[in-house]
């Protein structure tokens, strides 16, 4: 069995790097796929850390992310059409119809 593991990102290195940065965008992009201004992105990603979380995840598909540890790793599905019998969302096969 082979495992995937999604990306995640560091909150309090995300600010520091930002922090130090002169650039007037980060390298975010909000949900219209435009870059976020550097001082919104720290301000958002200090919110997100009041919040107790410690990393964020950098995939929508990631199922059972850890705001504290990050992805759990995931079994990797070589077959393509067996990908499509596994719901997304809960990592569990559906039955075929």
């Amino acid at each position: 069995m082979k495992t995937i593991t999604h990306f995640c990102v560091d909150i309090e290195g995300a600010i520091n790097r930002l922090q130090r940065s002169n650039k007037k965008y980060s390298e975010f992009d909000d949900e219209n796929g435009n870059p976020v201004p550097r001082k919104a992105a720290i301000l958002n990603l200090k919110y997100e850390l009041n919040k107790g979380r410690k990393v964020l995840p950098m995939s929508k598909n990631c199922v059972g992310f850890d705001y504290q540890t990050g992805c759990p790793g995931h079994e990797r599905i070589e077959d393509a059409q067996a990908q499509e019998s596994i719901d997304i969302r809960t990592g569990k096969r559906m039955s075929e119809e």
